[in-house]
């Protein structure tokens, strides 16, 4: 590891993201609520266990 953080790493990179929808015409607002929305609705190739019934 190169001794930075993750908030570190992701954050220029977040901020380029938004940046770069908004030069597309999307504002910011709503750039953040859908990377909000993608983050609780995927998986991104993560595993998660099955339910169990309670």
């Amino acid at each position: 590891m190169s001794g930075q953080t993750a908030q570190d790493v992701l954050r220029p990179r977040l901020k380029a993201l938004i940046a770069q929808a908004e030069s597309d015409g999307i504002a910011p607002d709503v750039t953040i609520a859908l990377l909000l929305n993608l983050l609780e609705t995927e998986d991104f190739g993560v595993p998660t266990p099955p339910e169990e019934d309670a």
